[in-house]
């Protein structure tokens, strides 16, 4: 590449609006990306521009119910609803604000809420690294080792998989189970929903 090309791209790139993630050219690229935005200074909430639109979409549907109830639901689960769009969103929020919310912000929205839980107890992310990949139909696996600290303890070494999927050209994650585990956690907190 010329030193003209590459100023161009430079250029180009520096024009371009924040949050616009590049596509990668690989799945292992891809999850490196999501792992420096959410260790970078944005956090964890950097994440949400990392994940697929189908699970972004799925996220929000099935935690949207626990936040925000149905009419008729019984007067106990509003009263749990508000306090979850509380913790997680903010004292200003509504549930009609939060029915009309794109999935990419309640993922971001969620995911501060846990960073914000994450900073009162101690934890802190460490190294990590992509150790593998594994391809299975359409998706890819990528096996990540990681150190998490938690106060003064020692750090914990731990081995994730991280599932990704094309998305738009773009490889991008999928839900982690933890994560929807989480909202279906939250989801069952609430009388009369399911």
């Amino acid at each position: 590449m010329t030193r003209l090309h590459c100023l161009l791209l430079s250029l180009a790139l520096a024009g371009m609006p924040p949050g616009v993630v590049l596509a990668q050219a690989t799945p292992q690229q891809a999850t490196e990306n999501a792992m420096r935005a959410m260790r970078g200074e944005a956090g964890l909430p950097a994440l949400a521009a990392h994940i697929h639109a189908e699970e972004l979409a799925r996220f929000r549907d099935l935690l949207l119910p626990a936040m925000a109830p149905p009419v008729d639901a019984p007067a106990a689960a509003h009263q749990v609803a508000q306090l979850m769009r509380r913790d997680v969103f903010g004292p200003d929020i509504g549930a009609g604000q939060l029915q009309q919310m794109d999935p990419t912000a309640f993922m971001r929205g969620f995911l501060a809420a846990n960073q914000r839980q994450m900073r009162e107890a101690g934890v802190q992310f460490g190294e990590w690294e992509v150790i593998g990949l594994l391809a299975e139909d359409e998706l890819m696996h990528a096996v990540v080792r990681s150190r998490t600290r938690s106060g003064n303890a020692a750090p914990v070494a731990m081995l994730e998989v991280v599932s990704l999927r094309r998305d738009d050209g773009q490889w991008k994650l999928l839900l982690s189970p933890e994560l929807e585990g989480a909202a279906r956690m939250l989801r069952a907190q609430l009388p009369g929903l399911d």
